[in-house]
């Protein structure tokens, strides 16, 4: 990479860094993933739990009483409206702390809904009866939260809920319930769909111009174009064209899609990082697939169908609880988010091993200097920001928030910009990584490269590139 492209290169990544900076302030300033309303059965006031007749509005669910409520308006861009269950214990409210409850908790539901704020309800599910399990630990007030409603499908403008508890016989154990009425937030959405727009525009753009210019390269592609080739159609489905369909009928099948396109994505970025950074560690001109690589494509490999299975069950089948850490983890899904844990901790020290056993080579031959910095950095970066999202839960489809998709999109967007700028295809051989320009002794400049035939020494005029030249350093 010449002193030019050097200058430009900072340029762009000053630029990118700028980007994500900005993203990321607008996801932690911006509108939340989920608005959310909480009712109290009781509904006394300053949200006592303890009942009085005199003061409190609301019914005793203990003692059969039916709880209903409307919950307004909700449209389309509101995507989805889930109904989450705290019970109160009674034995709290009778100054009993000594007892711990687990207890089997029948209900009965029925939903019902209209297209018209003025009423006309019809019943659309139940009455249902469901059992929860009710867990509340020695001394606590709050039992566990769980999920009773979750319309994926929104049919209706308006919807209703009848609830009453029916194992009232024997000692009532529920004292107040809380609801939370959970709904997508619109505006969470509608910057959803905004980035989403953008970042598909650019990435198709740079991809169509990335593989317009790779097409009428005449000479050998290099690995990294080849690859990078393949990590632009990726983000081009990452950035999920097909979003906008997760708002209708049937989005529990398009969600499944935008999760198939991220684990693909995020599989070719791994194996081009472990394909890479071994690259450079052989000191390879060009990489020739053997069977000493088929372990890198089965960890991958494992790592996807893990990943897909994982997160496309959460998916479809929870839609993105809200609450999904209070309702209690299912035994699958906490054993197959182990063994994606491992798989991806499997595959970083793998990179990291790697990585440190390139120093050495980096270190003598000058000309891998520029790749291996040019890799390194921007991939460490991607690596970490994946660690700390996983700790912290703002990525994966379980909790996201604002901040994960506002910052994640723009750092693999702007990450494979800047590898677009770095591979870009040159018809002069002599502007890509794989080679270092170092000044000359006044007659011209020299350059080395990995492979000895490629060293020479051309004029300072570049006019003096031309087809035959070309065709010999190759």
């Amino acid at each position: 990479m010449d002193m030019i492209n050097k200058k430009e290169a900072l340029y762009l990544v000053l630029a990118s860094f700028t980007w994500i900076m900005i993203c990321l302030i607008i996801g932690l300033t911006g509108p939340k993933v989920w608005e959310s309303d909480t009712y109290y059965a009781y509904d006394c006031p300053e949200n006592s739990h303890t009942f009085n007749e005199d003061t409190c509005d609301g019914v005793q669910m203990n003692k059969g009483q039916i709880w209903a409520q409307d919950f307004g308006e909700i449209k389309y861009i509101n995507r989805i409206w889930i109904l989450t269950m705290r019970p109160y214990s009674y034995p709290y409210e009778q100054d009993d702390d000594d007892e711990k409850i687990d207890e089997d908790l029948k209900i009965e539901v029925r939903l019902a809904a209209s297209d018209s704020s003025d009423g006309g309800w019809e019943t659309i599910d139940g009455p249902t009866e469901s059992k929860q399990n009710l867990k509340c630990g020695k001394g606590d007030q709050k039992c566990d939260r769980f999920q009773l409603i979750n319309t994926e499908v929104l049919e209706y403008r308006y919807y209703k809920v009848d609830i009453r508890l029916l194992n009232n016989s024997g000692r009532p154990y529920v004292g107040d319930v809380e609801f939370r009425y959970w709904k997508g937030s619109p505006e969470y959405a509608i910057m959803e769909i905004i980035f989403r727009i953008i970042y598909l525009i650019f990435s198709g753009t740079l991809g169509y111009l990335f593989l317009s210019a790779l097409q009428k390269l005449e000479q050998e592609i290099e690995f990294e174009q080849r690859t990078l080739a393949m990590i632009m159609l990726a983000l081009i489905l990452y950035n999920n064209p097909l979003f906008v369909f997760e708002f209708n009928k049937i989005g529990w099948a398009f969600r499944f899609i935008g999760t198939l396109f991220e684990v693909l994505f995020t599989c070719v970025l791994m194996l081009y990082w472990l394909f890479l950074v071994d690259k450079i560690r052989l000191d390879q001109v060009r990489i020739e697939y053997s069977r000493e690589h088929l372990p890198k494509l089965i960890v991958v490999a494992m790592y996807g169908v893990l990943s897909l299975a994982l997160y496309g069950w959460i998916r479809v089948e929870l839609v993105d609880d809200p609450v999904f850490t209070d309702s209690g983890v299912p035994t699958g899904v906490l054993v197959l988010f182990y063994l994606v844990a491992i798989n991806y901790c499997v595959i970083v020290i793998w990179l990291v091993v790697l990585v440190i056993l390139a120093v050495p080579v980096v270190w003598s031959k000058g000309y891998l200097f520029n790749r291996f910095n040019f890799t390194g950095i921007p991939t460490c970066l991607c690596i970490f920001s994946v660690i700390v999202g996983l700790f912290s839960g703002t990525i994966g489809p379980v909790g996201r928030t604002s901040v994960g998709f506002m910052y994640f999109y723009a750092l693999y967007n702007a990450y494979c910009g800047v590898l677009c700028f770095g591979y870009w295809p040159h018809a002069d051989t002599y502007r890509t990584l794989n080679d270092d320009i170092v000044p000359g002794d006044g007659e011209g400049t020299v350059v080395t490269s990995p492979d000895p035939e490629r060293q020479e020494i051309r004029p300072e005029n570049p006019t003096w590139y031309n087809d035959e030249i070309a065709e010999k350093e190759l």
